[in-house]
């Protein structure tokens, strides 16, 4: 389990990045429970599952909703905005591929980059592999 320093650091970049979740406590999905890996706190992670419990797990939109603390509305914003990004990013058009989200710094909560830069040093890349 992670010590409270770094559960800290983690909620401070999240703040500062926009990711925050402000209402955590109304996550009752009992992926909640089953680890570490899960954190109620990062609203992006909690959105993906929501989807992906509806998606994949084929569970129904309300009751995936409210487990993990949104509205219908929210969940149907929360798709529109996943499919908009799976189609505007190269790589894998996978569902289960959250890596490769259009940014140059994998391993990035949200990265600083812009879409263009990230074109840019693909292209670049591109070339070099191709002389």
């Amino acid at each position: 389990m992670p010590g409270k320093a770094a559960k800290k650091s983690k909620r401070d970049a999240l703040k500062r990045h926009g990711t925050l979740n402000p209402h955590p406590n109304a996550v009752t999905d009992p992926l909640v429970e089953t680890g570490d890996f899960f954190d109620r706190d990062d609203v992006v992670q909690v959105k993906y599952e929501m989807l992906r419990r509806v998606t994949v797990d084929e569970q129904s939109v309300t009751q995936s909703a409210a487990a993990f603390g949104f509205s219908r509305p929210t969940y149907y914003q929360a798709e529109a905005d996943f499919q908009r990004l799976r189609y505007t990013t190269p790589g894998k058009r996978s569902f289960a591929a959250p890596s490769g989200l259009g940014c140059c710094h994998p391993g990035t909560v949200r990265c600083e980059c812009s879409s263009t830069e990230y074109r840019r040093r693909t292209e670049a890349a591109g070339k070099k592999k191709r002389r």
